[in-house]
């Protein structure tokens, strides 16, 4: 989850990850956001690999949450 922009690629941000032992439902993320008020969306099968291509989990094992920071690709 972030905003448009982010999730296009256009623009740095913070993204909201969410996982389980399941696929979540997206279009139950998109009505729960919206419900909420978020600004943004879920990215979509396409955008998520395009995002995380072949990158290797970050655990707090090795860095922790705390010290996350968002790296921002521009085209």
């Amino acid at each position: 989850m972030g905003t448009k922009a982010a999730l296009e690629g256009k623009e740095g941000g913070n993204f909201v990850i969410v996982a389980g032992d399941r696929i979540p439902d997206r279009d139950t993320l998109l009505a729960a956001a919206a419900h909420r008020g978020e600004p943004g969306g879920v990215a979509s099968p396409a955008q998520l690999a395009a995002l995380v291509g072949n990158a290797r989990p970050l655990t707090d094992d090795r860095a922790p949450v705390d010290q996350l920071i968002t790296t921002y690709r521009y085209f």
